[in-house]
């Protein structure tokens, strides 16, 4: 279960039940405190960051300072994010050179001031999952995405 707290952060919560007795150390709840933190490099319109974690990876939050966050629960090796904004927003997801899937899906959380117009080119496509509000949209993604913005 995912939920989104006031102050916009998530927490995924997860309950084991075995068919006899239900264990109260199957309760695991994640929190930005049990993610990798790991900070979104921004070189003007584009963000970039890269992570390799040992044999026991934790899922891992992307943040860049100007509110652009990027949950990963997929536990990965080695990760490279690149998002850029250009006529649109491209995200690329990489692991050694190559373009990462996600059994479950990483949440985006993109400042709407960002790239105006953006919820609306979402509304057209319904290939992407998303929620907005005044001022984040959120997108669910399982792979690299190019969402093209037409004039």
């Amino acid at each position: 279960m995912e939920v989104l707290n006031a102050d916009e952060t998530t927490d995924s919560i997860q309950k084991l039940f075995s068919t006899d007795i239900e264990s109260e150390d199957s309760l695991i709840v994640e929190t930005d405190e049990n993610r990798l933190e790991v900070p979104l490099n921004t070189f003007g319109d584009s963000w970039v960051a890269s992570v390799e974690q040992q044999a026991d990876c934790q899922p891992m939050v992307f943040k860049s300072a100007d509110g652009i966050e990027l949950i990963v629960e997929d536990r990965c090796k080695q990760l490279t994010v690149d998002i850029y904004i250009n006529r649109g927003l491209h995200i690329q997801i990489t692991s050694n050179r190559k373009n990462v899937e996600f059994h479950q899906p990483a949440q985006l959380k993109m400042p709407t001031a960002l790239i105006p117009g953006l919820e609306q080119q979402l509304s057209k496509q319904n290939a992407l999952e998303y929620f907005a509000d005044e001022n984040f949209i959120y997108i669910q993604l399982f792979k690299s995405v190019t969402i093209q913005q037409k004039k």
